[in-house]
């Protein structure tokens, strides 16, 4: 997955502006993914802890409430 591959680079990449590029990237693709299925788990997931690490609070906690509903075991 290409956004979780950012995620991965930016935890060891020690370059400010680097991490900003692939913060900025990662946001962009799960967005993406989220206009092509807005019920994405994998999206939100890692969009909320993309938001949580970056202290947007709220929009982590609005994703993480998608997510939830979007689990298969939600919708059984």
């Amino acid at each position: 997955w290409l956004a979780k591959h950012y995620m991965d680079t930016m935890r060891v990449t020690q370059d400010p502006r680097a991490k900003q590029v692939l913060r900025d990237q990662a946001e962009v693709h799960l967005m993406r993914a989220l206009m092509l299925n807005s019920r994405d788990f994998n999206a939100h997931v890692y969009l909320a802890q993309l938001y949580f690490q970056h202290r947007r609070f709220d929009r982590a906690e609005s994703h993480l409430k998608i997510a939830v509903t979007t689990l298969p075991e939600a919708n059984g």
